[in-house]
């Protein structure tokens, strides 16, 4: 360390008690010739260790350790500033006039393949222009899904100041871009971002384009097993990366040993059957000694869920985003829907290290038959409490279909709504992860789907307990 480094330092440990650090006003307390830029990037380097966020003004301040604490987030569009990063990005790689001509025919026939690849299954390579499909074509997604997956926690003030995040598969940066915008600019973070595939590209220019001053990123651009950490994590990410791994158990125990005891594990997946029913088998293999967060709560203790888990989340859908809105525009009429996203479907949990849950409801054997039970019941009645794990999955096409689990499950469980009523509406209306009470459901087999149907008819009372 330099002397004027060593000297800005110790007076930058002596002020912070006492003022705002202001670099100009440094330049007074080091004897050698240096220069207010010299000594903010002195400030900047060692930001992290001073705890010290950087404020619009350019000068200096501790870092707030109040838990984050925000109202649930409903997004109906991408923010401007995120729209406008991406177009700068495709016009930066592919010109100013990036989405006609050559290149734009180009990116469109990338997406097209990326779709038909992802549905073939198996693993997934990218090069530079799959990057930039991806960019177009999944970010909004990936952006949206994290913002509502990071407000389950800053909802709850479970993301204390300053934090440490580990995003593995950071992707094309849409994570990144969602825990900046999710968490402001007063909250120092200290982010490493694993992403080896040519996706890393375009996450740098997240890093260094759209996230502000105090989250600061290191962005790993070899494999998982490669990369050595030191340390815990408040939140460990992985985002739609799992299916994509030669071993995604492995890393997921893995990582989740590199978990603070008050921290979060969080993972997304596709809404499909394959990505979903993976990423839910992942987080049994993991629990306990992980606690269930959310949404697949165990509400009877001792007991663990075996049905084939296919869940998902449905938000709202998104208005296309600008660049998608600009590829769709010279394609084809019957084809322009190929290049939007505007559905927001996709399974996720969280898992903690000290017990904490979303709702800390508990089944009460006096008053309720675990799931895992009622097989012996069938043809009976009976009075039960779940988590909602589903929308209504018929769409339409006959009586409302929910899948229901309370952690004892052992074959799929759905409440089939045959007479809705104003006392059992509930389980129609509440959100997914909501818990619900069911009395008087009546039990039956279905041999087609080998599940159980809880029937729910005008003998049947719902109720939501939580939230």
């Amino acid at each position: 360390m330099s002397g004027v480094e060593s000297a800005v330092l110790d007076s930058v440990k002596y002020l912070r008690g006492v003022r705002p650090i202001d670099p100009a006003e440094l330049v007074e307390y080091v004897s050698e010739p240096v220069d207010t830029d010299t000594i903010r990037s002195i400030v900047r380097a060692h930001a992290l260790d001073l705890e010290l966020i950087e404020r619009e003004d350019g000068m200096f301040e501790p870092a707030p350790t109040e838990p984050l604490s925000h109202a649930p987030v409903a997004i109906d569009r991408l923010p401007e500033r995120y729209c406008a990063f991406v177009h700068s990005s495709l016009e930066e790689h592919l010109g100013r006039d990036w989405a006609r001509g050559q290149s734009g025919e180009q990116l469109r026939r990338r997406v097209r393949q990326l779709k038909r690849r992802y549905l073939e299954g198996g693993s997934l390579t990218y090069d530079a222009m799959d990057a930039l499909a991806y960019l177009v074509y999944h970010s909004p997604r990936t952006y949206t899904a994290m913002r509502y997956t990071l407000a389950e926690l800053t909802a709850r003030s479970l993301l204390v100041p300053p934090l440490r995040i580990l995003d593995v598969g950071a992707g094309t940066g849409g994570q990144l871009a969602a825990v900046a915008d999710a968490v402001g600019t007063e909250t120092l973070v200290s982010y490493d971002a694993v992403e080896p595939s040519p996706l890393g590209a375009l996450c740098e220019s997240v890093t260094t384009d759209y996230v502000g001053c105090n989250v600061h990123v290191s962005l790993h651009r070899e494999p998982i097993e490669a990369v050595e950490f030191d340390g815990q994590y408040d939140v460990i990410l992985l985002g739609n990366v799992l299916s994509e791994l030669r071993d995604p158990h492995e890393i997921a125990a893995e990582t989740f040993e590199l978990v603070g005891q008050t921290g979060s594990w969080v993972a997304l997946a596709p809404a499909d059957p394959r990505t979903s029913t993976q990423l839910f088998a992942i987080e049994r293999s993991l629990v306990p000694p992980a606690t269930a967060y959310a949404p697949m709560l165990r509400l009877w203790s001792g007991r663990e869920p075996h049905d084939t888990a296919w869940s998902f989340v449905e938000h709202p859908p998104i208005e296309p985003p600008s660049f998608q809105r600009a590829l769709q525009a010279p394609a084809p009429e019957g084809e322009r829907d190929q290049y939007t996203t505007r559905s927001i479907r996709y399974a996720y949990t969280i898992l903690r290290r000290d017990d904490t849950r979303r709702y800390t409801v508990q089944g009460d054997p006096d008053r309720y038959r675990p799931l895992g039970d009622i097989e012996a019941a069938i043809g009976n009645r009976v009075d039960c409490i779940s988590v909602k794990l589903s929308a209504d999955l018929s769409e339409g096409d006959g009586n409302p279909l929910i899948r229901l689990g309370d952690g004892s499950q052992q074959v799929d469980c759905f409440g089939v709504c045959v007479r809705q009523t104003m006392l059992n509406e509930a389980l129609i209306e509440a959100p997914y992860g909501a818990i619900v009470s069911i009395q008087q459901g009546l039990v039956l087999w279905n041999d087609d789907e080998a599940a159980i149907n809880l029937v729910i008819d005008d003998e049947t009372i719902v109720d939501q307990l939580a939230p």
